[in-house]
């Protein structure tokens, strides 16, 4: 098998097709870096792309296997074995490497950081340190993830896995670095029983609606800036990048059914921040929660809807 002689192939008749490797590409569910690759002997199509490659290149299986036109292989099923060998031999492993690198180098930080978000971190800097240190490990696996999808993987249909796992992989992040934030990272006192008032002792808890949101706005001059930002602004886009990546892994739900979801999780948090001691229950957290986390939701889906207008 001749990996020149099939890159050529591929490019001359794309040309005499007037088709561009984005055109082409796109008609066979790969990406445009796929046939690229292909037209300059960096890599070649897989097995199961075979058949459709060269039904848009108007020439027989066996011609592309050859990488000459009217050339007819009479031992089709050695030639496809040897194929596939020698495409596995040419394959850019390297790209493969780096990102599993990357993984194994993400998972030791996350590690670490597991380890030193329980020692002194003092209150002020928490939710800066615990944002910053999840951005990063975020972009971190937004690059092993893109390196792979660029330079390993051609099809569309593993872009798309790609696509889930990298949202998976940050929502699991995020809803660490949020657990850190309202509870893990803090002592709990509830732990240690002293009597059931022991629950209530230092969070407490808020069942009336609007009325934490009102003191707010009602003594604003007393709680601006940082008190005000923190508890209204930061409450409402907190866990916006949660509704975000669900929408991402688990799709377009319902908004019914993402609510219900929403008010489930959200609730769990403040129960368990009541419980363990190491914050409040307040129902107005839960609805400037909710809040924020709805925006996401219908502007997600008015930008899906003029998308496909």
């Amino acid at each position: 098998m001749d990996i020149d002689k099939i890159s050529e192939l591929i490019r001359i008749k794309r040309k005499e097709r007037n088709l561009t490797q984005e055109d082409l590409a796109n008609k066979i569910g790969v990406t445009e870096k796929a046939i690229s690759r292909w037209e300059t002997g960096r890599g070649t199509p897989d097995i199961s792309l075979l058949i459709p490659l060269s039904k848009e290149l108007k020439i027989d299986v066996s011609e592309l296997l050859n990488g000459e036109e009217n050339k007819r292989i009479s031992k089709d099923i050695e030639t496809l074995i040897e194929y596939e060998e020698n495409s596995k031999k040419i394959r850019n492993k390297k790209p493969f490497i780096i990102s599993i690198a990357l993984y194994i180098f993400v998972l030791l930080l996350f590690l670490y950081y597991l380890k030193y978000t329980y020692s002194d971190v003092s209150g002020s800097q928490r939710y800066l340190f615990h944002l910053i240190v999840t951005i990063i490990f975020s972009l971190m696996i937004i690059f092993a993830n893109w390196n792979l999808y660029t330079n390993y993987f051609d099809k569309e249909l593993d872009k798309n896995k790609l696509l889930k796992i990298t949202y998976s992989i940050l929502l699991i992040l995020y809803i660490i670095m949020i657990l850190n934030m309202t509870i893990f990272d803090r002592h709990m006192q509830a732990f240690v029983w002293r009597g059931f008032d022991n629950y209530f002792k230092y969070g407490g808890f808020n069942i009336i609606p609007f009325r934490t949101i009102f003191k707010y706005f009602i003594e604003i001059k007393r709680y601006w800036p940082w008190l005000f930002m923190v508890n209204i602004f930061g409450n409402i886009v907190i866990l916006m990048p949660v509704q975000y990546l669900m929408i991402k892994v688990f799709g377009r739900l319902s908004f019914q059914k993402y609510f219900l979801i929403n008010i489930i999780m959200v609730s769990l948090i403040e129960v368990l921040q009541l419980v363990s001691g190491c914050g409040s229950l307040d129902i107005d957290d839960l609805i400037l929660n909710v809040i924020g986390m709805s925006i996401v939701y219908f502007i997600y889906c008015k930008k899906k809807v003029e998308k496909n207008e």
